[in-house]
């Protein structure tokens, strides 16, 4: 426990350094992936075949892009910028899933994340297609 709240100040510290002024520059947000591989579909997650499970380390590892974030008590959200293949056991050809990117901004400070992914939402433009809502 002493280590883990070690390593947490730690993080917040240099979290903290990122986004303090220096040399006249300043860091607004950080732009990261919101997760090293694509997601899995709801009826892959759920299913039973062993083939479409993830390991209790897969899980874990997919979810390893926001935890600094969390344990650096900074303010995050993901925003869906474009969508990927990926082949599923339950469908005959590959379907089409989201990818996004994680913004973070220091404590308390929604109004720049806010802002900031407004305007990246608008130079983007992306919209997520119809079907997939429908995974």
């Amino acid at each position: 426990y002493e280590q883990a709240l070690l390593v947490r100040n730690q993080l917040r510290h240099d979290f903290k350094a990122a986004f303090t002024p220096q040399g006249g520059k300043r860091v607004d947000v950080l732009l990261t992936p919101s997760a090293p591989t694509p997601p899995v579909t709801v009826a892959s997650a759920l299913s039973d075949a062993n083939e479409n499970k993830r390991s209790p380390i897969e899980a874990y590892a997919h979810d390893v892009m926001t935890v600094p974030a969390s344990m650096g008590q900074l303010c995050a959200l993901s925003l869906p910028v474009m969508t990927t293949q990926i082949s599923t056991k339950n469908h005959k050809s590959n379907i089409e899933v989201p990818v996004g990117v994680q913004l973070m901004a220091p404590r308390f400070d929604e109004r720049t994340l806010l802002k900031v992914s407004g305007a990246l939402e608008s130079v983007l433009q992306f919209r997520i297609p119809d079907h997939v809502h429908e995974l």
